[in-house]
């Protein structure tokens, strides 16, 4: 048998486009409402192993809108499914959604955190059925369970998304802030300047050079970049097609070294995958080449 529940959570979005003064700026307003929406969907259907997307029982409203920076309340109602498939509530309602919400905010916070100081991170299954989050020397990251881990990989864009629209220097649109209705800023997901850096999740140009044999397919001339094709590296770099450039363009003439076999040296541009915790070549970023 089904009821509804409700949950409110505070909604705050700051800047100098959205006070009661200037106006409230319609671009940001729409964008950060529908993320938010997108948010509680993502975490509901995932929570019911709803592959079809189906929200019919949830609904998502604005109340209680008040001067100043744009705040308001938002209600999370939903028809609560008693019995959920899934173990990590014994029924999915307006809390729990939120707080499965919160929990996956907190995960990627903390996978991507530990990515931008260089550790690499597996996962460890608890007796609990809980997963470990661990770095290369066994610390804990994080511990969470598995379904936050799913809801997270679902959430990860819509994050990205609200960060993408902070202004870095401007101050037409600085901070959003999702809280549940009168409790402490800790209980919040609240994305700025400092959040927006850590989910944009730029990729690095690491330190260390490798060197390996491949052989160019594909190619700009006049940029010098393009497709490659490494083979018997195993050790340094799997095989497999890759993106290149060639950092020095003065010295380099690209038919020289178009399909024939080389030895490269090269700087690996690498991309943290949320999803998987692990890291991808972006591109190879080419030192020097010889013909073998």
């Amino acid at each position: 048998m089904n009821h509804t529940t409700k949950y409110s959570i505070e909604f705050r979005l700051q800047g100098n486009e959205l006070d009661e003064e200037s106006g409230y700026d319609l671009y940001y307003l729409s964008q950060n409402l529908h993320a938010f929406q997108q948010l509680i969907d993502k975490t509901y259907t995932t929570l019911k192993n709803d592959n079809n997307n189906k929200r019919e029982n949830l609904r998502v409203k604005v109340h209680n809108i008040r001067s100043g920076s744009f705040l308001a309340d938002i209600y999370i109602e939903v028809a609560m499914v008693m019995g959920s498939l899934l173990p990590i509530v014994t029924e999915v309602n307006a809390k729990t959604i939120w707080d499965t919400a919160k929990l996956s905010f907190e995960y990627l916070k903390a996978i991507l955190n530990a990515n931008r100081r260089g550790e690499s991170l597996s996962t460890v299954v608890t007796e609990s059925s809980n997963v470990n989050i661990v770095n290369a020397n066994g610390d804990v990251i994080i511990s969470v369970h598995p379904d936050v881990i799913r809801v997270a990989n679902q959430n990860y864009p819509t994050f990205k998304k609200i960060a993408s629209l902070i202004n870095e220097k401007g101050e037409e649109f600085t901070k959003a802030t999702f809280k549940p209705v009168n409790s402490e800023i800790e209980n919040a997901i609240e994305i700025g300047v400092e959040e927006k850096v850590l989910l944009q999740n730029k990729s690095i140009i690491e330190e260390e050079p490798i060197r390996f044999k491949g052989k160019i397919f594909k190619a700009d001339a006049e940029k010098l970049n393009g497709k490659m094709k490494v083979y018997g590296n195993s050790s340094i770099i799997e095989d497999g097609e890759y993106n290149f450039e060639f950092l020095d363009k003065s010295k380099i003439i690209m038919k020289d070294y178009f399909d024939v076999e080389c030895e490269f040296l090269a700087l690996k541009q690498t991309e943290f995958k949320p999803d998987t915790l692990n890291k991808y070549i972006k591109q190879l970023k080419i030192i020097s080449v010889e013909k073998l």
